[in-house]
C-alpha cells in the first residue's frame, strides 16, 4: 500500500517543488540572457565575445608585449564608470543569491563585516569574466578582472596595487620581470611599483598628458595586495564564488521532498 504523505507536508513539499522549479527557470535565463550593458554607452567598446576570443588568442601566443595586449583588450571591453540607466546590482537571473543580498547591506555594516554602505548594491564583482561581461566599472573593477584573467588563463601571479584614489595591476612575466598594468588608461609600464616610486617621469611619459595618476606613486602609503581578485577582498571572494554554486544547489534540494514522495508513492 502506497505511503500517503500528510496534508501539511505534501503541501509544503509542493510549494517547495515550485519554488525550485522557478529558481532553476531563472537560473537558465541567466545562462541564455547575458548580463553585458555595453549598449548603455554612445561609444564603440569591444563585445564580450570579441574579447574573449582576442584572449584566448593571446594565450596562444605568448610573447614579450602579452601584458601590454592583454591590458589593451581589457581597456577597450570595459568603459569607465556606470552609465546613468545602468545598475552594478547583479540582476536576479544572473545570481539570485547575490541580488538578495542587496537588501541586507544595512545588516552587514552594522555588523561591522563592512564599512561600504552599498556594498551589494553598488557591487563590485571579484569574478573576472561576469564582470567582463558586464562591460564597465571603475578602477578598482576593471584592474580585478585584468588580475583574474592574468592569473586564471596566463598563470602568472597578479597583485593589486591601491595607490590612495587609484586601482591598478601589478604583475610578473615568467622571466621575473615586473609590470604595471593600468587597464583604464591602457598603460603597461615595464617595471614595479618601487621602480614607479622612485622614477615618477618615467611614469609620467606613459600617461595621457595631465593625467592625475603619475601624482599618486609619489605617496606614502601605496599598497601592494597579493593573491588578485581572491587576496583584494578574501570573504566577499569566497561569498562570490560560494553563491555561484549554491544558485544551482539549492533549487535541486527544494526538488527533493516532492520528488521523494513520488517514488513513495510508486512502491
Amino acid at each position: 500500500m502506497p505511503v500517503v504523505m500528510p496534508p501539511l507536508r505534501f503541501l509544503l513539499a509542493q510549494t517547495l517543488f515550485a519554488l525550485g522549479v522557478a529558481l532553476l527557470c531563472l537560473n537558465v535565463w541567466g545562462l541564455l540572457s547575458p548580463n553585458d550593458q555595453r549598449n548603455q554607452w554612445n561609444t564603440q567598446t569591444t563585445s564580450y565575445s570579441a574579447a574573449l576570443k582576442q584572449i584566448a588568442a593571446l594565450e596562444r601566443n605568448l610573447h614579450e608585449t602579452t601584458i601590454e595586449d592583454v591590458t589593451h583588450v581589457i581597456h577597450n571591453a570595459m568603459r569607465r564608470g556606470v552609465p546613468p540607466t545602468s545598475s552594478l546590482r547583479v540582476p536576479p537571473r544572473q545570481n539570485w543569491i547575490l541580488y538578495s543580498l542587496t537588501w541586507a547591506d544595512p545588516l552587514f555594516q552594522a555588523l561591522g563585516l563592512t564599512n561600504l554602505p552599498h556594498l551589494f548594491r553598488e557591487y563590485q564583482m571579484t569574478h573576472p569574466w561576469m564582470a567582463l561581461e558586464r562591460g564597465f566599472g571603475i578602477c578598482s573593477q576593471q584592474s580585478l578582472v585584468l588580475a583574474g584573467i592574468f592569473m586564471e588563463r596566463f598563470s602568472i601571479p597578479a597583485s593589486l596595487v591601491n595607490l590612495n584614489g587609484h586601482v591598478l595591476v601589478q604583475t610578473e612575466w615568467k622571466d621575473g620581470t615586473l609590470f604595471l598594468a593600468d587597464p583604464i588608461f591602457n598603460v603597461a609600464l615595464p617595471f614595479g611599483l618601487k621602480t614607479a616610486e622612485s622614477h615618477p617621469n618615467q611614469v609620467a611619459t606613459r600617461y595621457p598628458k595631465n593625467s592625475y595618476v603619475p601624482a599618486l606613486f609619489g605617496s606614502h602609503d601605496n599598497r601592494i595586495i597579493p593573491g588578485g581578485p581572491r587576496g583584494f577582498n578574501p570573504k566577499l571572494y569566497w561569498i562570490e564564488r560560494t553563491s555561484y554554486i549554491l544558485i544551482w544547489v539549492i533549487p535541486i534540494l527544494l526538488l527533493l521532498p516532492q520528488l521523494l514522495d513520488m517514488l513513495r508513492r510508486q512502491r
